[in-house]
């Protein structure tokens, strides 16, 4: 028996040595370049292009702002290393003990007396 070899419908199809078709790729690109298709779709074009400016441009944005969020962070840990060594230093010199070293230049002393009150009259 003989062969047969396909034979294609259109003008679109190619045969493969094989013998199975094979769609011309050019026809496509002659379709899609078309002057009529580019006029008409050429506001969606614009539109994907504006979409994928904003995409960019958030994800800028986006990685601008982790930067800046890191930043501080970084800057809160230090002020809070900060306040808790000024703390820590303000309840050290606040302890009775430390407030009598320092005074004692002046000749100032702890007394052995505990306190009185006052009495004043107002009646008068």
């Amino acid at each position: 028996m003989a062969k047969q070899q396909y034979q294609p419908e259109s003008s679109m199809e190619q045969v493969h040595a094989k013998g199975e078709p094979k769609k011309h790729r050019w026809a496509y690109r002659r379709i899609l370049f078309q002057h009529e298709w580019v006029i008409r779709h050429l506001p969606f074009v614009f539109y994907l292009s504006c979409l994928a400016l904003v995409y960019i441009a958030n994800g800028h944005q986006a990685e601008k702002k982790i930067r800046t969020m890191n930043q501080l962070q970084k800057e809160v840990k230090t002020l809070h290393w900060k306040y808790l060594e000024a703390k820590s230093d303000v309840m050290f010199q606040r302890k009775y003990s430390e407030i009598a070293r320092q005074v004692a230049p002046w000749g100032w002393k702890t007394s052995s007396r505990p306190p009185f009150v006052l009495v004043v009259d107002t009646t008068k």
